[in-house]
């Protein structure tokens, strides 16, 4: 059946419907219980609430569904398009372009990133988290971060949560005053005492961002933008059991690259075949570390 045939048709089954309610509508007005005014405007209240309500939902589905479609469309192409031409575009330093900066007055002694891929069909949502180990140069209530995915999800769909590790509690998050709630996001997490320079901390930031990877070809960035100094970065990417992936490479896009530029590929870990680890001593600072991916 082609296209122009199934709207045909869905057109008739619908006008098909809309005269059997009026007939059920008749039907029922003709009883004589139902003759009484305010009864008939009852039901043709509840009526038109009922198709009014079924039109919408199914309008929105109909629109979710040509969204997605132009969606895959746009990202099938694109994997024809060399990587190192299509991060700039995206993405282009974004983390740092707000009217919130990551200024934080720490250093990091281990800066880790790791994104879980969760099974599903072609957009994959991806459970990730921060680790921030290090110490504050300044007293500092707050610790303000960055955190990035596809499509504008708002910050309570993330399942957001921070974690102070050394004393096993729970941190409050929310957006910054003027920070985006977008396809990027500006986060700040307060400490419930004021810290004081030179002492440390250990946190765990976790999130669950839906549909951020797409299966076949995809990546995650690690923007080294929070601290004064980072000492060590890592970045762990966990596949799904039934994705094999082919490549996965590991690139640094600094401030001053025209281009992300390659560093090295990365293998399985030997402890587990479906985590792939890269590690970097000193990283520089503000750049982006990305970890690609191919099926």
């Amino acid at each position: 059946m082609n296209l122009s045939l199934k709207s045909i048709v869905t057109k008739g089954i619908y006008i098909l419907g809309i005269i059997g309610s009026i007939a059920s509508i008749a039907a029922i007005i003709s009883e004589p219980k139902f003759q009484k005014p305010t009864i008939i405007v009852g039901l043709l209240l509840v009526i038109g609430t009922i198709v009014y309500l079924t039109t919408n939902y199914l309008y929105r589905r109909r629109k979710e569904i040509r969204d997605l479609q132009v969606r895959v469309g746009i990202l099938e192409k694109t994997q024809r398009v060399p990587f190192f031409k299509k991060w700039p575009l995206i993405y282009s330093h974004l983390w740092k372009s707000g009217e919130v900066t990551p200024n934080n007055q720490i250093d990091l002694v281990n800066l880790e990133l790791k994104v879980k891929i969760r099974d599903g069909n072609k957009f994959r949502d991806a459970l990730c988290s921060y680790r921030f180990v290090g110490k504050h140069t300044k007293e500092s209530w707050n610790i303000k971060i960055v955190i990035g995915g596809d499509g504008i999800i708002d910050y309570s769909q993330l399942k957001f949560s921070a974690v102070d590790n050394l004393r096993n509690m729970t941190l409050r998050a929310r957006i910054s005053d003027k920070g985006r709630n977008t396809t990027v996001k500006d986060i700040i997490i307060s400490f419930d005492t004021l810290k004081k320079e030179n002492e440390y901390f250990d946190l765990t930031l976790e999130w669950e961002w839906p549909k951020m990877l797409f299966f076949s070809s995809d990546y995650i960035a690690l923007p080294n933008i929070f601290s004064d100094r980072t000492q060590n970065l890592r970045i762990m990417l966990q596949k799904s059991n039934e994705m094999n992936l082919r490549v996965v490479e590991a690139y640094k896009y600094g401030i001053s690259d025209d281009k992300p530029t390659f560093l090295r590929a990365v293998y399985p870990s030997n402890l587990n075949k479906d985590l792939y680890i890269f590690e970097l001593m000193n990283p520089e600072k503000d750049a982006d570390y990305l970890l690609y991916y191919e099926t």
